[in-house]
């Protein structure tokens, strides 16, 4: 059972654990590396060159405070992960808000090192977004290798719902251990 006091014995305790960062979120981590993993597998098959944050901190810019890696294209697309939850009782489209929330973090530096940048969403069931599903076709145009832009969105969202599975299992698992 969750243990901060954002939690409401109403809600799922599922749906708890997948949203709040005091109760499972060192956890994402561990989702969130499993997509990039996934993505950067499919990529390098398919030649498309995919850098992470270590390229990026060469600007200057500190984990965290950046894109997550760069797709190098005829132009440099900063790329960012993010998984969201769409809880019941939420009245707003949490995919869309993570969308404009990351367009925002971005914008600057983006502007500044002349990226193109590309959010990349997924519910936390591996559903991606119409703007991911877009971006996920322009990198995988970027290959000769026939069947990447249906590789490249299955594997991401593969990793997705694995790594939703882990969160919720290493989640009970802690809890049990530290109630």
């Amino acid at each position: 059972k969750p243990s901060c006091s954002t939690y409401q014995a109403s809600s799922s305790v599922n749906d708890h654990l997948l949203c709040c960062n005091t109760c499972s979120g060192g956890l994402w981590k561990i989702r969130h590396q499993r997509i990039l993993h996934a993505m950067s597998l499919i990529l390098r098959e398919a030649s498309v060159l995919m850098t992470t944050t270590d390229v990026v901190r060469r600007f200057g810019i500190e984990r965290d405070e950046g894109p997550d890696g760069l797709i190098l294209l005829d132009k440099s697309i900063a790329i960012d992960v993010t998984v969201t939850h769409q809880t019941e009782n939420a009245h707003y489209y949490r995919p869309h808000q993570r969308y404009q929330e990351k367009i925002s973090k971005y914008k600057h530096i983006a502007t500044i090192l002349n990226w193109d940048l590309a959010p990349l969403i997924f519910t936390s069931h591996g559903h991606p977004t119409k703007p991911t599903q877009k971006w996920l076709k322009t990198f995988a145009a970027a290959s000769s290798i026939a069947g990447t832009n249906r590789r490249l969105p299955a594997a991401m969202t593969i990793a997705t719902v694995r790594g939703t599975a882990n969160t919720v299992r290493l989640t009970a698992a802690a809890n049990t251990l530290y109630p």
